[in-house]
């Protein structure tokens, strides 16, 4: 179990990787404890926000050649093109050689694991991981359960065992952490337009007054009000 201090620790872009795991359009067919838009959107918002801040990204399917068919194709489509899709049959990823292999690879001790089944894949993986001495953080808000209470005991295992869970906007936002860190204040601002919802249009509408003012506190420049 964690010491209270470090649960306190921040997530830095130089101390963490990204594992995905099952994002398949089979299985989401059994996820009931959240919409399942809502899923598809947030894994891509956090793989768009994890390349932004250059995490290392490993990314795994399940059986994907007999009955859970290939990675989401909005997911392929924001996942940077070097980044493998290891294929297993084992439901916890982390029994898997080339998975750990390619998690070893990466030299982070901690693991943001996000897994399209929170109660299987999620639960199992963010186990094993902690059993081996890896920090682990579920992003609970990117998969789900057939039902709430499956999804809501997985956390609540995963907690007991010493995992800290996030969501996909914690996470984003804590690495940006300052809006003057302006190589990924832009990238931060457009998954945000694009995948933050109604909250999306409160970065748009400010600007039909302001003139770009958030651009400008986010490239570090001076934001102070312009005289009547």
């Amino acid at each position: 179990m964690p010491t209270q201090s470090n649960n306190f620790e921040l997530l830095e872009p130089s101390n963490c990787a990204l594992l995905l795991l099952d994002y398949q359009a089979q299985m989401l067919f059994a996820v009931k404890s959240r919409d399942r838009d809502v899923v598809i959107n947030n894994v891509v918002a956090l793989t768009r926000a994890a390349e932004t801040f250059n995490l290392p990204i490993v990314v795994s399917t399940l059986a994907s050649n007999s009955i859970n068919g290939p990675l989401f194709m909005d997911l392929q489509a924001v996942l940077p093109s070097d980044v493998p899709t290891i294929d297993r049959t084992a439901l916890d990823a982390w029994r898997d050689e080339k998975v750990l292999a390619a998690v070893k690879k990466t030299k982070r001790n901690k693991l943001l694991i996000a897994g399209l089944w929170s109660h299987v894949g999620l639960t199992y993986t963010t186990l094993s991981a902690i059993g081996d001495g890896y920090r682990a953080y579920p992003v609970t808000d990117t998969g789900g359960a057939p039902t709430s209470e499956a999804h809501e005991i997985a956390v609540q295992r995963m907690m007991l065992a010493g995992a800290i869970p996030v969501t996909w906007q914690q996470v984003m936002f804590e690495l940006q952490r300052d809006w003057t860190n302006a190589t990924t204040a832009e990238q931060v601002h457009d998954i945000t337009r694009k995948h933050f919802g109604a909250f999306s249009q409160g970065i748009v509408y400010p600007q039909m007054f302001g003139g770009g003012k958030e651009r400008k506190m986010a490239s570090g420049e001076s934001a102070t009000r312009r005289p009547h």
